[in-house]
């Protein structure tokens, strides 16, 4: 027996009050989480709010949506970033041709300076029907860019492979999950054109640079 003052079926709509209408007019797109592959070093596998070698998607501090070791995405769109870590919170910039963005690329050749550089990705992920940013901003992640780019507009899968890495420097081993992906091969649902387009409009003119939350501060991004 349902509780509702109003049964179900007498329920109406407005003219214009569709799904996709009420998602486009309460969907924010100032913010969008953040999806990462999460390896064992991170604060939230040791925490076990998500199993190493997981795609999760970050919401806020504590917040984390597992997506298992594999998901279905749709590239949108992409924008340059470099991101420097260090204080309260990271900042990012996104104008290549700024000194700023410069000196933060410039800096990230340096182990452990805090940052971080390479192209970051609009994605909707239909498992959960949301829009998200992926930052590849580690040397391993970049590699990958050129690549995933070209693929925007196409059904991506996404997966992991395990880099292992021996420093003869100082002669230690060291092994993290780096981000792989495939074509997709089933077909998923995406949302109308015009919320599609709302959303990466806003994505691909931020401004030359924001203050970001981000919980971990992406430490493995920052090691290598």
């Amino acid at each position: 027996m349902s509780d509702a003052l109003i049964p179900r079926e007498d329920y109406v709509p407005s003219k214009y009050g569709t799904k996709d209408e009420l998602a486009a007019v309460t969907t924010p797109v100032s913010f969008l989480p953040y999806l990462r592959l999460f390896g064992s070093s991170t604060e939230a596998v040791k925490k076990n709010l998500i199993p190493q070698a997981h795609y999760g998607l970050t919401v806020q501090k504590d917040e984390i949506i597992d997506l298992g070791k594999e998901i279905d995405v749709l590239p949108v769109s992409w924008r340059p970033k470099a991101m420097q870590f260090g204080g309260d919170s990271p900042i990012s910039y996104f104008n290549p041709k700024t000194p700023e963005f410069q000196k933060v690329k410039d800096e990230a050749k340096i182990q452990n300076s805090g940052a971080t550089y390479g192209p970051e990705f609009l994605l909707y992920i239909p498992k959960v029907q949301r829009f998200c940013t992926f930052y590849l901003g580690s040397e391993t992640g970049r590699r990958i860019g050129d690549e995933f780019a070209s693929l925007i507009g196409h059904g991506v899968t996404l997966n992991s492979r395990l880099v292992e890495w021996f420093d003869k420097k100082t002669k230690r081993d060291f092994s993290w999950h780096a981000p792989t992906f495939k074509i997709c091969q089933t077909r998923f649902e995406i949302p109308i054109k015009e919320e599609i387009i709302r959303v990466r409009d806003s994505f691909n003119n931020p401004d030359d640079s924001s203050i970001e939350f981000d919980p971990e501060k992406l430490e493995e991004e920052r090691a290598r």
